[in-house]
């Protein structure tokens, strides 16, 4: 699996982070508010804009006497896209053409594929 896309799921792993995400993806906050709006300590809510920042999905721009924080829409949409490509390659892999010659269901290629080996029933 592709390391940074493994990073950004990670940072989308938090409950908190998810929040953050949302509140983010109507307009840019400041940690103060986010922090109000979420009732996290503003110790938390940068931690969490840390781990966010890290994995790409939010910027930071300086606005006096802020920090105001915005979402990587573009980002998201690239996560989106890779596991989709990530989906449609499993499925490739997983079907098999069944003895009418459809292809079988994912369940029952994998289930063909652990007995068959080069072909043969073992």
């Amino acid at each position: 699996m592709d390391p940074e896309l493994l990073a950004t799921l990670k940072a989308l792993s938090d409950a908190s982070r998810l929040r953050i995400v949302g509140l983010l993806a109507s307009r840019p906050y400041a940690v103060e508010e986010l922090a109000d709006d979420l009732d996290l300590a503003p110790g938390t809510v940068v931690h969490h804009l840390k781990r966010l920042r890290a994995a790409g999905l939010v910027d930071a721009r300086p606005r006096r006497p802020y920090v105001e924080y915005s979402l990587r829409v573009d980002r998201l949409h690239a996560v989106g896209r890779m596991l989709h490509e990530m989906e449609r390659a499993t499925e490739d892999r997983a079907s098999l053409p069944g003895p009418d010659g459809e292809t079988l269901p994912a369940f029952e290629a994998k289930v063909l594929r652990a007995f068959i080996v080069d072909g043969r029933l073992v």
